[in-house]
């Protein structure tokens, strides 16, 4: 019992037993993931948007614009008031990683091409 509360004192680790670190990690790793999908995700939605405009779909081209607009920002606001300065610049690497990831399955699905027939 009083390794427990020596432990439980120190603050380093959980009731389990694990690192607090090992935690902090994977937490990390979920966000960057999150990021990186959220790039995906814009990029996507950019590229159908330029598909709307192109054809005058004024109402979808309207309501892509909206999402893009607000994926991006919740994204970045998240980055910059979450992360440290250092982890900022991976979060944003990795944002764009994302993006770039989105403007090629933009580009390679036919997502929205059906609906401009």
């Amino acid at each position: 019992m009083k390794i427990a509360e020596e432990m439980h004192a120190e603050g380093c680790r959980f009731k389990s037993g694990r690192p607090r670190s090992k935690n902090k990690k994977t937490l990390m790793i979920l966000e960057l993931l999150a990021y990186f999908f959220a790039g995906v995700l814009q990029d996507t939605l950019f590229t159908l948007n330029q598909r709307y405009v192109i054809k005058n779909h004024v109402i979808s081209a309207m309501l892509t614009s909206f999402l893009i607009t607000i994926v991006g920002l919740v994204v970045l606001y998240n980055i910059l008031s979450s992360l440290d300065p250092q982890q900022s610049i991976v979060g944003i690497t990795v944002y764009a990683f994302g993006v770039a990831a989105g403007t090629l399955l933009g580009m390679k699905l036919k997502i929205g091409k059906e609906i401009l027939r």
